[in-house]
């Protein structure tokens, strides 16, 4: 891909069913929320909604929050908070390794998890956040939000003061779900995004973006991965 160190490019589903044997675990549903919390020891598993009948809009939605142990699911008493959006399609969770927080961002409002219960968080939000990937470089997560005109990305920073626009940051390609990510390359020390772009009476294209903590810088690599319309995984492989 022409950098150093090893991305993984994988295609997952984002329907995600969970079936496990016990006396007390989730119910079966899609586009549920997740993130480890190391802070706390726990795997979060928030929200989803459960498939039943032709209209998804009226499929129930879930407000539920669990942890895994390692060996069983315990229902945690403080679920996502009410108003807030409960599934992968208008919401990321993510841990903050600096703030050692899990948080939930939405286009209505940011809230941080504790360990033990939300905190809603002050200040703007990115809007309608398309990625959130943190960057061991800077020490701090970013968030890419559609701007007005949905071609590009607003790049955004999560600090103590909350989410900062960075109006300096050059604007990357809009990138159309499911056909992009992003990842940190430990290897290199980059924040990178990836995913094919949209095109007319041609091929998509494969673009690669690194962020420098201040703006971003479009890469060339020298292969490129096979287009596909799943590629909706990418990760850094720590082993290789």
């Amino acid at each position: 891909m022409g950098v150093t160190g090893a991305v993984v490019l994988a295609a997952i589903s984002v329907a995600l069913a969970f079936s496990l044997s016990g006396t007390s675990k989730p119910g079966a549903r899609v586009d549920a929320l997740m993130s480890v919390d190391p802070a706390t020891g726990q795997f979060l598993l928030a929200g989803g909604v459960v498939p039943g009948g032709n209209d998804p809009e009226e499929w129930p939605r879930l407000y539920d929050l669990w942890s895994w142990t390692g060996r069983t699911w315990k229902s945690l008493p403080n679920g996502l908070p009410a108003d807030s959006p409960n599934n992968q399609e208008n919401a990321w969770m993510t841990y903050d390794p600096a703030a050692r927080e899990v948080v939930l961002v939405s286009s209505l409002e940011t809230s941080t998890w504790d360990g033990r219960a939300w905190h809603t968080a002050k200040g703007p939000t990115p809007g309608l956040v398309s990625f959130v990937a943190f960057d061991s470089a800077t020490n701090q997560l970013v968030a890419l939000a559609s701007s007005d005109d949905d071609q590009s990305f607003q790049t955004w920073t999560w600090g103590a003061e909350g989410w900062q626009l960075q109006r300096a940051a050059v604007a990357v390609p809009g990138l159309p779900y499911p056909v992009g990510n992003v990842a940190y390359d430990g290897a290199t020390g980059q924040l990178l995004l990836v995913g094919w772009l949209p095109a007319r009476g041609s091929a998509p294209r494969f673009t690669m973006e690194s962020w420098t903590g201040r703006t971003w810088v479009q890469l060339h690599p020298q292969r490129t991965p096979p287009f596909s319309l799943d590629m909706d995984g990418f990760a850094y492989d720590d082993a290789t």
